[in-house]
């Protein structure tokens, strides 16, 4: 762990002089000045192309930025993962074996049937991604559903058509959350009043803590699986139901692209990194260059979760303001992140990002081929990818608007700034290889910002306080409650309000 204060660190200050340094800078020069550049500054690992020469850095800033790496100690952080990565996982193991019972139909209900719904309850995304981004690959005729939070009425309206009888429910499970407890509860009172004794057939659970959630949702131990360190990757139990939807040959495939990435990240020297590459340009916009958000843009209707996904992993990990050793963190961290399709991006986020004031860098995410979608289809959005990258790169000045006959007084409305930074990543097919490839260059990423930063990225508690007052809120919410609210005037006042209008009341 690094000892001495972050902005002290020689490096770190050469760093904010080097953002002087650049001055007006700009990508269109940049690309004019050095034809090599979009080739020098490019890698490739796992089947992942990363394209970076788009980004607002020249060679100093990329040897500076490796500089700081090696001083926050990320090599040796890189190497105690790796001293734990490979340890067997007993744990997925056991869950690809209940995955293959329940796609054989071995696993059955309470009246005998086999299961042809699985409904997944939880905040976790990457469960979702992978299924969504795999569905043409899956090897059953099982369908899944996803309940995202602990949202009764979201329950509801995703089960209102299912049969209980052929109805797998599986849980991500925080045993001491209330409002976990209560969906669970809510889970089985559904069951039972449908399928009577036996319901116990048609639940099972994924936590951290299996002993403690297996007392609370009243479950065999045995049908509780143990999250480890993963529970936002599907390279974990989180993952159960993607196995269950793959099958054992899709997940292991999956996690062979997984364990791909995790070999370059720990192999590769830094400039040739990718996850090292990417989570230091995140670096260098949050902290030096004030970037206060970053996008990930999928042209790829499969990856629509992917910026859902990242948004968890990074806010998760990189979301605190005291580093490991207890001080207070000296400069702005953990981006926010937000995205999404190309087509939904296309009327105003992608126009946001061309005309306005403020500094996004942007990843495009773009799959060269589709079984979904014929070449020259894809072709057209492998196009639209590289122009957006090349516009925002370059962007359109008034001389060359006046050259193409653009009324004068339309210029200034068309002039578009430009030296907006994107990456690209490009990979071949979106196979189940390639996707873990991806979502593990990103857990890679988020890593190399927490050492930067000193962050613990396997630290994702949540504020456990938050819990212990909504139980006390929940019960002086009652109908019977009398006595009197001792909350802050606000909280006194949402409390009375919520009562009334529950009650019939305005």
């Amino acid at each position: 762990m690094p000892s001495e204060l972050l902005k002290e660190t020689a490096v770190w200050r050469r760093l904010e002089w080097h953002v002087a340094e650049l001055g007006d800078f700009h990508l269109r020069e940049a690309f004019d000045s050095d034809p090599t550049r979009g080739v020098r500054l490019a890698a490739e690992a796992a089947g992942v192309y990363l394209d970076y020469s788009k980004n607002l850095v020249t060679d100093d800033t990329l040897s500076l930025l490796r500089r700081l790496a090696l001083e926050r100690g990320l090599e040796e952080r890189i190497r105690g993962l790796v001293r734990t990565a490979g340890r067997p996982d007993e744990e997925l193991e056991r869950a690809l074996v209940f995955a293959r019972r329940v796609r054989t139909g071995e696993w059955v209900g309470a009246t005998g049937e086999g299961v042809r719904v699985v409904v997944v309850v939880g905040t976790d995304v990457g469960p979702q991604l992978a299924y969504e981004a795999l569905r043409e690959r899956a090897t059953s005729d099982l369908t899944l559903r996803f309940v995202a939070g602990v949202d009764p009425v979201a329950l509801a309206r995703t089960t209102v058509d299912l049969d209980p009888r052929s109805t797998l429910f599986v849980v991500s499970a925080t045993p001491t959350a209330q409002a976990t407890l209560a969906l669970a509860a809510a889970v089985r009172d559904r069951l039972s009043s449908a399928l009577g004794p036996g319901v116990d057939r048609h639940l099972v659970a994924v936590s951290d803590e299996p002993e403690e959630t297996a007392a609370a949702f009243r479950l065999p131990r045995e049908q509780v699986f143990r999250l480890g360190g993963g529970r936002l990757s599907p390279r974990s139990v989180a993952g159960l139901s993607t196995a269950i939807a793959l099958g054992e040959a899709g997940v292991r495939e999956l996690l062979d692209g997984f364990r791909a990435m995790d070999e370059h990240f720990a192999r590769a020297p830094l400039g040739a990194n990718l996850p090292a590459i990417a989570g230091l340009l995140a670096v260098w916009y949050r902290s030096f260059l004030g970037a206060q958000t970053a996008g990930i843009v999928p042209f790829a209707s499969a990856l629509r979760l992917l910026p859902a996904h990242v948004r968890q992993l990074s806010l998760a990990a990189l979301g605190g303001r005291v580093q490991e050793d207890g001080q207070a963190v000296e400069t702005g961290t953990g981006p926010v992140l937000w995205g999404a399709t190309a087509g939904e991006a296309q009327s105003a986020v992608l126009p946001f990002l061309h005309r306005g004031t403020v500094l996004v860098p942007v990843e495009l995410v773009a799959v060269a081929l589709s079984s979904e979608a014929p070449g020259e289809q894809q072709d057209l959005v492998a196009a639209s990818l590289i122009a957006q990258a090349q516009l925002l790169a370059r962007g359109v000045s008034a001389e060359e608007l006046e050259e193409a006959g653009v009324a004068q007084e339309k210029v200034p409305l068309r002039v578009l700034p430009g030296n907006r930074p994107t990456s690209v990543l490009l990979v071949r097919e979106l196979s189940p290889a390639t996707l873990g490839a991806l979502l593990a260059l990103y857990e890679h990423s988020v890593f190399t910002q927490a050492a930067i930063w000193d962050f613990d990225p396997f630290d994702r508690r949540g504020p456990e306080r938050v819990d212990e007052l909504a139980v006390k809120i929940a019960s002086e919410l009652s109908p019977g409650w009398k006595h009197e609210l001792l909350h802050d005037s606000s909280t006194n006042a949402l409390i009375e309000r919520y009562r009334r209008l529950r009650d019939g009341g305005t």
